[in-house]
């Protein structure tokens, strides 16, 4: 078994948990927990890449999943994932300064290399979800194909 924690999308029981974790251009008023995507709802909380509680939360996490799962891997989604809310939001836009990000779509490579990090700091490797963008990921990482439009560019991007 491979644990896998979704980030940064698929976190809306985080938001009502964590709050503090989302952009705050996040609107999460009358948010509710749902176990997956709820009809007629199309908005996605993403965490914020800026907000720095929010690493230390995920490397408590990580630390928790290797000692629960044998696994080599462990799988960080980054599927269905638009930066919507990272273009309007100060903190993300003022981090994009410090770090000479151009564009929310490199603060998601770097979010996503940062998590990468925070696994392979903690014995395993990191497994991702292929969103037909070569560029958010790292030589040598592993992306799976999830629907089969992308399956033949991932392979020919591998």
């Amino acid at each position: 078994m491979i644990a896998e924690i979704d980030v940064p999308s698929h976190t809306q029981a985080l938001a009502l948990a964590y709050p503090e974790f989302f952009c705050e251009t996040a609107h999460l008023d009358g948010l509710a927990p749902c176990t997956g995507i709820q009809k007629g709802v199309k908005k996605r909380y993403l965490v914020c890449p800026a907000k720095e509680p929010m690493y230390k939360f995920y490397d408590a996490v990580i630390k928790e999943l290797v000692a629960i799962f044998p696994s080599k891997d462990i799988h960080l989604g980054g599927d269905e994932a638009p930066t919507t809310p990272w273009e309007s939001c100060p903190s993300c836009a003022k981090q994009r300064k410090e770090l000479s990000l151009t564009d929310a779509k490199q603060h998601m490579a770097y979010f996503l290399g940062r998590m990468a990090e925070l696994v392979k700091a903690n014995g395993r490797e990191p497994l991702f979800w292929y969103e037909l963008d070569d560029s958010l990921y790292r030589e040598g990482e592993t992306v799976f194909a999830w629907y089969a439009q992308c399956s033949d560019d991932a392979v020919v991007a591998a």
